[in-house]
């Protein structure tokens, strides 16, 4: 086929076939990683397209079994306090471990506090998603984003998850006091073109009455879930940087502390952000 290479290894002494894909070549540069992303406005539009078209494109997709098992995020969430407290357990002197042991109860409340009703779930989409979309993966060319790439973490969940999780990665200050702050204003203009995408498309209907309704609720799950990343890479990693997952986690304990402080000011944006382009009846 055009799009896959087939390739034989001997490995001792066996003859194994490995298969690479091949993908059109990203025009664009590298801009960003997925930490302190400083995007211009234009940017942020173009990548809120460039997600609205990657759903759309991908709504009804079959993987027919063979998706990655990975529960979805409101069934994830309940698992983690058993997970949470036997890492809370173990003998680590380090900085991470240390400033885990400080935080933990209030990580583990958090997760108490964000549920949302099994009827609500039934109205809100479930599509693939990308789950690791921010600036690091994607190419920028004239002010613009061109083209997303790794797609390692995509599964079946949420759509509005996936929304949730981009812009706690995408629009959120890591900036001295500011870190852990979300920039409401850039937040809005990702929405708000996320929105005028999808109704332009006319597939996959733009964000509805029920995830505007529960939008600071997923905002919540969506940097747990950043959470979760931190910690179990850390426990189950090996020869880890203590410094530098310490920054990771106390950047989302801090992300996690000011959309608890912030739910109504969430709400109230998502809500003007997606009724700018009439999506909301």
């Amino acid at each position: 086929g055009g799009t896959y290479v087939k390739m034989a290894e001997v490995v001792d002494g066996e003859s194994i076939d490995r298969y690479f894909a091949v993908y059109e070549f990203l025009e664009g540069e590298d801009k960003y990683t997925w930490d302190n992303p400083t995007c211009t406005d234009e940017e942020y539009v173009s990548m809120a397209e460039i997600l609205a078209t990657f759903h759309n494109a991908s709504r009804g997709f079959d993987p027919r079994g063979l998706e990655r098992v990975e529960p979805k995020i409101m069934e994830l969430l309940p698992t983690l306090p058993r997970l949470y407290k036997e890492f809370a357990k173990r003998e680590c002197n380090t900085k991470f471990h240390k400033y885990y042991l400080k935080n933990v109860g209030e990580i583990l409340e958090v997760i108490e506090r964000t549920r949302i009703p099994e009827e609500a779930l039934k109205e809100m989409p479930l599509n693939p998603i990308h789950c690791d979309f921010h600036p690091g993966n994607l190419k920028f060319k004239d002010n613009r984003a061109v083209g997303l790439f790794d797609f390692d973490w995509s599964k079946i969940d949420l759509r509005l998850f996936d929304v949730c999780l981009a812009l706690a990665y995408s629009c959120c200050s890591w900036e001295d006091q500011l870190d852990g702050s979300l920039l409401l204003d850039k937040c809005a203009i990702f929405l708000e073109a996320y929105q005028r995408k999808l109704k332009e498309l006319g597939g996959l209907p733009p964000l509805n009455e029920v995830e505007v309704k529960y939008f600071p609720t997923m905002m919540a799950a969506a940097n747990l879930y950043l959470v979760n990343w931190d910690v179990t890479a850390y426990y189950e990693g090996t020869d880890l940087n203590d410094y530098e997952y310490l920054a990771y986690l106390q950047h989302n304990v801090r992300l996690m502390r000011w959309i608890e402080e912030h739910k109504k000011e969430i709400g109230e944006m998502a809500r003007k952000a997606c009724s700018a382009q009439k999506c909301l009846v």
